[in-house]
C-alpha cells in the first residue's frame, strides 16, 4: 500500500523515533541516523523496535515489534 504513514518506536511502543511513508511498493524505511540520544539507542538495542500503521478507510491499523541483529559480535 503506497504512501501510508508508519510510526517508529524504540522498544515496545517506547519513545517515538519518527514517522515515514511507504514507497510505491508499500515498503517503509527509517534511516538509522534518526535514533538520537544514548538512552534511546540503548533502549532500542535491548528492547528492539516497533512500528505502527495507523490505518485508513480501507485497512485496519497494525503494529509489530522486532529486534536488530548485529552483523558482528563486538566482544569477539
Amino acid at each position: 500500500m503506497p504512501w501510508q504513514d508508519i510510526e517508529w518506536y524504540a522498544g515496545k511502543r517506547g519513545e517515538l523515533l519518527g514517522t515515514s511513508q511507504t514507497d510505491a511498493r508499500g515498503i517503509a524505511e527509517m534511516e538509522g541516523g534518526s535514533v538520537s540520544g544514548l538512552f534511546t539507542s540503548i533502549m532500542g538495542e535491548i528492547g528492539g523496535y516497533s512500528v505502527k500503521y495507523l490505518g485508513n478507510d480501507e485497512y485496519l491499523p497494525s503494529e509489530d515489534h522486532g529486534h536488530v541483529v548485529p552483523l558482528f559480535d563486538i566482544g569477539s
